[in-house]
């Protein structure tokens, strides 16, 4: 009896051990399916074409420009972000200053991201990649963790509306925000007057959001270092085979 006995615990410990290891490959896809249960996974191909463009503006002068490119490359979406920033001075350059952000999505989940920043020389970078469950981040202040689904400070994916946490691929944290929506305000996209929700963000990113009922990143305002209005002005963020003005 006490043989049968083992031989029976054996075979439990068998059968346990083999389930673990049929459930394990689920370990690393688990926070993939969190992304794309988690409302962030909205085609941006479908809603802007293949480049967001924005005039930036410093208190109402125009100062540079910011794009956003969409490429697929399998299951993959290629996120690619770029922002050149000029403030002259009695005809000299004062201020200068380069953003620059490649990201990958698979399944609606960022897997992959390098940004760097030249503010005026004063360079930058941050990487994120998602393994084991974990977004690892690597920034100025050092190395951090992140949860699955975790989305990145570039404003195109309006499911960040539904966050309360970003991070900031300038400086490599995370941060932790607060949304209000304000209502249905009147702006300008792709030079066309149309109307869009605006969100306030206050906590450690304080800025202006709008979108329009679709979920496009329509407009930007915020405030820089130094006090000034920043503002980013739609020169095309709707898809061109989209339907009219939201």
């Amino acid at each position: 009896m006490s043989i049968l006995i083992k031989h029976r615990f054996l075979l439990g410990a068998v059968l346990i051990a083999v389930a673990a290891l049929l459930h394990a490959p689920k370990v690393a896809l688990s926070a993939l399916e969190t992304c794309a249960t988690g409302g962030h996974s909205a085609d941006p191909l479908s809603l802007y074409g293949n480049e967001i463009v924005f005039s930036v503006m410093r208190n109402g002068e125009p100062i540079g420009v910011h794009r956003v490119n969409f490429d697929r490359n399998g299951d993959e979406l290629i996120v690619a972000s770029r922002f050149e920033a000029e403030v002259k001075f009695l005809f000299l350059t004062a201020f200068e200053y380069l953003y620059e952000s490649k990201a990958v999505w698979r399944n609606g989940c960022m897997v992959e991201l390098k940004a760097t920043t030249d503010d005026n020389g004063d360079k930058s970078r941050v990487l994120a990649r998602l393994a084991d469950g974990q977004l690892k981040i690597e920034g100025p202040a050092g190395t951090i963790r992140g949860t699955p689904g975790l989305l990145p400070s570039n404003h195109w994916n309006s499911g960040i509306l539904e966050s309360n946490q970003v991070l900031n691929t300038i400086t490599g944290t995370v941060a932790s925000i607060n949304i209000a929506d304000l209502g249905e305000k009147p702006v300008v996209v792709n030079a066309q007057p149309a109307s869009a929700r605006h969100y306030v963000y206050s906590g450690d990113l304080q800025t202006e959001v709008w979108y329009d009922d679709s979920g496009r990143w329509v407009k930007m305002r915020f405030r820089a270092e130094d006090g000034s209005s920043i503002e980013y002005i739609c020169q095309k963020c709707r898809f061109d085979g989209a339907s009219g003005p939201a």
